[in-house]
């Protein structure tokens, strides 16, 4: 299903991995990875699978939970952004768990769907963890 090459690009040497790949409606796809360091095809192809986790939570967190959406100026106040974030992203990985749903995007969307009746739980979850990291 994966073949590597070794090549030199711009004196950089590069691992090209080519994979197939059948997508949900069962069509045929080939992607190619590009790696710096030399291992077997199907490590390329495991270490692309769990960046790619990386790169949707990253898309999940500036799209939809305004990571990307802080103007503020102190250090402080973007960090605390930041941290708000991605407290979100883990309460929608909580949620996905609980609902044994596919993705955080998809209990993001059915957070929505809900416009806001479990706010209160949310608000709970959040005050249980500083009441937590205080203590």
């Amino acid at each position: 299903m994966a073949r590597t090459i070794h090549v030199m690009w711009h004196d950089i040497p590069l691992f090209i991995t080519a994979q197939k790949r059948i997508d949900k409606k069962g069509q045929e796809t080939i992607v190619f990875q590009a790696s710096t360091f030399a291992a077997k095809p199907i490590r390329h192809v495991q270490i692309y699978q769990a960046r790619w986790n990386i790169e949707k939570m990253f898309r999940t967190t500036k799209q939809h939970l305004g990571l990307q959406e802080c103007s503020a100026r102190k250090m402080e106040t973007q960090e605390s952004h930041i941290a708000s974030v991605f407290l979100a992203y883990a309460l929608l990985q909580c949620d996905q768990k609980q609902q044994k749903l596919s993705t955080p995007e998809t209990a993001l969307r059915a957070a929505e769907r809900r416009k806001g009746i479990f706010l209160n739980r949310y608000i709970d979850r959040l005050d249980q963890f500083i009441h937590d990291a205080c203590a």
